[in-house]
C-alpha cells in the first residue's frame, strides 16, 4: 500500500520470499490511513517492509494483534523491514501466522473487546530527528496469543505467533523525537490478514 510518500508491504520469509498480494485497498488522506486485506497462511514466517520517498527520517512503529512490536527508523529515500522481535542483543523471534488455539475452558469468556485486534498488522509511520544518546538494552517481549474460548467467533482465524530464535547482528538502539511536535502520524497502514480460502480475496 502506498500513502503520503511512503510504501509498507508484507512479504513471505520461507521458501522463495514473495509480497503477498493486497486486497479491498482502500485510502483515507483525511485519516492518513490505509487499509487492506491479506491472505494469511500456517506456519508462514513474513516480514514488515517500507520505502520512504520522503527527504526526512522516519519512524515505523509495528503493532501485531494490538501488541507492540517494536520500532524502526528508516533514512530518507531509503527502504527498510521487521521480520521479527529482538529477544537478545543478538537474537531476534521471528513472526509468524498460526491458527488461533480454541478452548472450552469458560474461564476464558470475556466480553471479546480483548480478542478485536487479533488478525491484524499495524505500522505507524512519524516524521523524526535523530536525538544523541542511545536506548537501553532491556528487551521486554510481548505475550503469546493463548487459548480462547470456542464460543469467541475466532474458529479457523490465524494470529501471530513467534518462530524459533534466529541469530542477527547487533546494533546500537539510539533515541528520536518528532520532527514537528504535534504533527502526529504522518501516516498509518492497516492490515488485516485472514486465512486463505475465507472469502476476503
Amino acid at each position: 500500500m502506498k500513502l503520503s510518500g511512503i510504501e509498507v508491504y508484507i512479504k513471505t520469509r520461507m521458501g522463495d520470499p514473495e509480497r503477498i498480494k493486497e486486497f479491498q485497498v482502500k485510502t483515507d488522506v483525511a485519516t492518513k490511513t490505509a487499509t487492506c486485506f491479506i491472505p494469511s497462511k500456517e506456519g508462514q514466517e513474513f516480514e514488515i517492509c517500507w520505502k520512504s520517498e520522503l527527504a526526512n527520517n522516519l519512524s515505523f512503529r509495528s503493532y501485531i494483534d494490538g501488541r507492540a512490536m517494536g520500532r524502526s527508523s528508516c533514512c530518507p529515500f531509503r527502504h527498510g523491514s521487521r521480520w521479527g522481535i529482538r529477544s537478545s542483543p543478538t537474537t531476534r523471534l521471528p513472526f509468524k501466522f498460526a491458527n488461533v488455539v480454541l478452548s472450552d475452558d469458560d474461564s476464558l469468556m470475556t466480553d471479546g473487546s480483548g480478542l478485536q485486534n487479533i488478525g491484524t498488522i499495524v505500522v505507524e509511520v512519524g516524521r523524526i530527528i535523530h536525538a544523541e544518546g542511545k536506548l537501553g538494552t532491556n528487551f521486554v517481549l510481548p505475550g503469546e496469543i493463548g487459548p480462547v474460548h470456542e464460543k469467541t467467533k475466532k474458529a479457523g482465524s490465524h494470529c501471530v505467533m513467534f518462530g524459533e530464535t534466529v541469530p542477527c547482528p547487533n546494533h546500537a538502539r539510539t533515541s528520536s523525537r518528532p520532527l514537528n511536535p504535534g504533527e502526529g502520524i504522518w501516516a498509518k497502514f492497516i492490515f488485516q490478514y485472514r486465512p486463505r480460502g475465507s472469502g476476503y480475496y
